[in-house]
């Protein structure tokens, strides 16, 4: 007959290689048994976690902690109530699946901070993706968020930012905290020059009227690029391309963009026309954790070999580059 076993008569060591093997759900549902659990946990376990304000969600290796507003409590009743912030917060809570934790606060944004907060130091995480796209959460929660990260790293694999709350200072101020060197994504309309630094490697900008081409230059290593709502010229659009002509974008896979202002015949390399009209064929490749697609493209090669295909769509203003 099997007897029950009471793990915490283990020595320490012994408890820490036992954590090793549970996920983080089950490492946190054991840190609230504890102080000795969740101290051994907090210098044990190590995760990256991807912080998403948008669903509410913290993301460990495929395990979900999501902090949600008690109005949804209608639709997923609590199972229990959990702990957070040193045992001073304390939340109902209800398993959606075994890699999914509900969390119910009266303010899902406050209790959004809250859980993040425990689970950064639960955990002893770093961030590899931040996203600030809840457009309503105030924005002095969104800067709290980002101290609280930016006290564990100054570099960062992905930020996404869309907020109809914040400042152009408050979020120049969240970009500039930190080196962004795989994804930087910004949904925000800019009156003026935010002053942002580009040092990843996929750039996204869906207001980009602000961008210049001395901004464009300056994204001259990166591997994608893609701006919507630009005033880019025909001749920023020339320069730009003949520079990648030249070498002098060596990262450069896929360039997308949209700009009100591009002439109706926009043409660049002496090609006749951008478009083909008589294959039609179309053209998908991953990049970045991407996969654009360009329609009925024009092929280029370069003199060093490199080939290209190249679309401009007249109606919509949209300039495509992807390079084969």
């Amino acid at each position: 007959m099997n007897q029950p076993f009471t793990i915490f008569f283990l020595s320490s060591v012994a408890l820490r290689h036992v954590f090793q093997f549970l996920n983080p759900i089950e490492l946190f549902e054991i840190s609230q048994c504890s102080r000795k659990a969740t101290n051994i946990i907090s210098g044990t376990k190590r995760f990256e976690m991807s912080v998403e304000s948008s669903s509410g969600s913290i993301v460990f290796n495929n395990y979900s902690f999501m902090a949600l507003g008690r109005n949804r409590q209608a639709e997923y009743p609590p199972t229990g109530i959990r702990v957070f912030d040193g045992n001073t917060e304390s939340a109902d809570v209800c398993y959606l699946s075994e890699n999914e934790l509900l969390i119910y606060w009266d303010c899902p944004y406050i209790g959004f901070k809250t859980v993040l907060s425990h689970l950064v130091h639960l955990f002893n995480s770093t961030t590899s993706h931040l996203g600030l796209k809840n457009v309503s959460m105030p924005p002095h929660i969104c800067l709290s968020i980002v101290e609280l990260i930016r006290n564990r790293q100054t570099e960062i694999d992905s930020l996404a930012i869309s907020s109809t709350t914040m400042s152009v200072e408050d979020i120049s101020r969240i970009v500039n905290q930190f080196k962004v060197s795989e994804s930087l994504e910004i949904y925000q309309y800019f009156p003026s020059d935010p002053n942002i630094p580009f040092t990843s490697k996929s750039v996204y900008i869906s207001s980009s009227s602000w961008i210049t081409l001395k901004h464009l230059n300056s994204m001259k290593h990166c591997t994608v690029i893609r701006l919507r709502e630009s005033t880019l010229t025909d001749e920023d659009m020339t320069s730009f391309l003949e520079s990648w002509n030249s070498g002098e974008c060596p990262n450069l896979q896929y360039l997308l963009i949209r700009s009100n202002v591009l002439s109706k015949n926009f043409k660049v390399f002496g090609l006749p026309s951008l478009q083909d009209e008589v294959n039609k064929q179309w053209f998908e490749k991953r990049i970045c954790g991407i996969s654009p697609i360009i329609y009925c493209p024009v092929e280029y090669k370069r003199d060093d070999g490199v080939v290209a295909k190249i679309h401009f769509d007249k109606n919509d203003g949209d300039i495509q580059l992807m390079v084969m």
